[in-house]
């Protein structure tokens, strides 16, 4: 009698166990589907005890701001976003540095912060060009705009200046009135693995000092691409107000793969829904959102060297 139920019993119990992972990861695919992910994303297993988030490709390292924006700026399509608190978004357009012209550079990739604000301050290097709302984050290098008119033929087109994020004067002024002394910046090329996220108060933060944040954003940035990130990464790390003027790498040159391990079961037949739990929490947290539909700041709410 015994033995003939023990078939059934299993039966039962697999089926039990894949009705429990389907409800569980519902959340997770309407994550996905915000993301503008395909619609069959699903849970898998992978060599028999590690679970598995098809597409993953969009996931990027978070640090976190407690600042009220933060801008990107993208050096190949030569264009920038604020990004507000409130989820408000302002798209601009830039011109960076060209190395090409005499004394000129290419304007450099990675984590910094904004150091100084000048409504007006004059190029000692050139000629004491005016410069308008003077935004430096990286040395001599910052957001400005210029008195004249001419370079705005480049926004949004090509390197132009001799280092400097070139945006135009209307930009500039929202853009002044709204960033603060702190306010994170990220410059990239196209390819990164880090992205900027606003703190929340039900989440915990830690701050590392800026001189030990390479290695471990290295450590982190190798755990994205090797798909072990959910299994190695746990600490949300505040972006702090001492971010040197070199600023912070951002990684790329690498592919992010498709999927990540999310849960290591070991020898368990199921995780607990601990790790679950967790586990939604954190690819709700670290999705680079940069191709999800945005609100954008209007006019009223937005208020080098060279």
């Amino acid at each position: 009698m015994i033995k003939k139920m023990i078939k059934p019993l299993i039966i039962i119990f697999f089926f039990g166990i894949s009705a429990y992972l389907n409800f569980f990861y519902l959340p997770v695919q309407q994550v996905m589907a915000a993301a503008e992910k395909k619609k069959n994303d699903t849970v898998v297993v992978h060599d028999k005890n590690t679970f598995l988030m098809n597409d993953l490709s969009h996931l990027r390292d978070t640090l976190f701001t407690h600042k009220s924006s933060f801008i990107i700026v993208n050096l190949k399509s030569q264009t920038a976003q604020l990004f507000h608190r409130d989820s408000a978004v302002f798209d601009f357009k830039i011109s960076s540095g060209n190395e090409r012209l005499f004394k000129g550079q290419k304007t450099k990739e990675g984590l910094f912060t904004i150091k100084s604000k000048m409504p007006k301050w004059h190029s000692r290097q050139f000629d004491m060009t005016l410069m308008l709302n003077w935004m430096g984050f990286n040395y001599g290098i910052g957001f400005h705009a210029l008195a004249t008119s001419s370079y705005y033929n480049y926004l949004g087109k090509k390197p132009s200046s001799h280092g400097c994020l070139r945006i135009s004067r209307e930009d500039a002024k929202k853009i002044y009135d709204l960033v603060e002394i702190g306010t994170p910046v990220m410059v990239h090329n196209g390819e990164y693995s880090l992205w900027i996220g606003f703190t929340r108060d039900d989440q915990k933060y830690i701050s590392y000092p800026a001189k030990v944040l390479p290695e471990i954003l290295n450590y982190r940035s190798e755990a994205l691409y090797s798909g072990d990130y959910f299994l190695l990464v746990h600490d949300a790390i505040l972006i702090g107000d001492d971010i040197p003027h070199k600023g912070l790498p951002v990684g790329g040159g690498k592919t992010v793969p498709r999927s990540q391990k999310i849960v290591d079961v070991e020898f368990r037949i199921i995780p607990t829904i601990i790790d679950l739990t967790y586990i939604n929490n954190t690819v709700s947290r670290y999705f680079d959102t940069t191709n999800v539909e945005k609100n954008k700041l209007d006019d009223e709410t937005l208020g080098e060297k060279e």
